[in-house]
């Protein structure tokens, strides 16, 4: 049986997610190791308004793509 963090995965899946701004940590370590070999790549930020401008610029792209929420 999955954990939370796989349901997670899979539903970015299904959203058709393919990049996560963000900054791991204690809180999220079993998120960020679910990313692994889900096909959605994981960027690493030093600051939660760097992962802010890498949202704002996928949906304001003239090609927008896809991103979760940091």
């Amino acid at each position: 049986m999955d954990d939370v963090a796989h349901l997670l995965v899979r539903c970015l899946q299904a959203e058709g997610v393919e990049y996560v701004p963000g900054i791991p940590g204690e809180e999220n370590t079993r998120f960020v190791d679910a990313l692994n070999g889900s096909g959605i790549r994981y960027i690493l930020v030093r600051h939660e308004q760097t992962a802010t401008a890498i949202r704002c610029r996928s949906v304001l792209s003239p090609t927008p793509r896809r991103s979760a929420r940091p």
